[in-house]
């Protein structure tokens, strides 16, 4: 089910829980009502009140955990892009003391490589699919670029 409403548009997503949602907590009372008489349910009214604030009480610290989980998770992401970013420009930097060839071909690399991530490796994973072989094998190449420049 969770994988269906995150594979959804987010519009779908949000009329299915919350419209979901809203139609449970109709269709409780409803049952109720029809199974259980009125002179019954005036008894126990006191009480339910209470159950229903410490469901609700429940129902917002849940819902705040949630809601931190997923912004840390987001922070999370921004942090490891703005990382990979600067380890790039780095390269780039570098790669001009190497000369015109060689840090030219190691920038180019660079390039193709954060193309490759942001144009397929990005799009896959918003759509929880595996990654690109693009941006791998972009990885692998400039890995490759790095490990001969290293020995020269």
């Amino acid at each position: 089910m969770l994988y269906y409403l995150t594979s959804q548009s987010i519009w779908l997503s949000g009329i299915i829980i919350i419209g979901g949602g809203t139609l449970l907590s109709m269709l409780g009372p409803l049952l109720v009502r029809h199974y259980v008489a009125l002179d019954r349910l005036t008894i126990n009214n006191e009480i339910a009140g209470f159950k229903f604030a410490t469901v609700g009480v429940l129902y917002a610290v849940l819902l705040a955990f949630v809601i931190i989980g997923v912004w840390e998770k987001l922070s999370d992401a921004a942090v490891k892009v703005v990382n990979e970013a600067g380890a790039a420009e780095n390269i780039c930097r570098l790669s001009q003391g190497l000369g015109d060839v060689n840090g030219g071909d190691l920038r180019k690399t660079v390039a193709s490589y954060l193309k490759a991530a942001i144009e397929d490796d990005w799009p896959a994973m918003s759509r929880c699919e595996p990654g690109a072989q693009g941006a791998k094998q972009a990885l692998n190449n400039l890995s490759h670029a790095l490990g001969r420049q290293r020995r020269a």
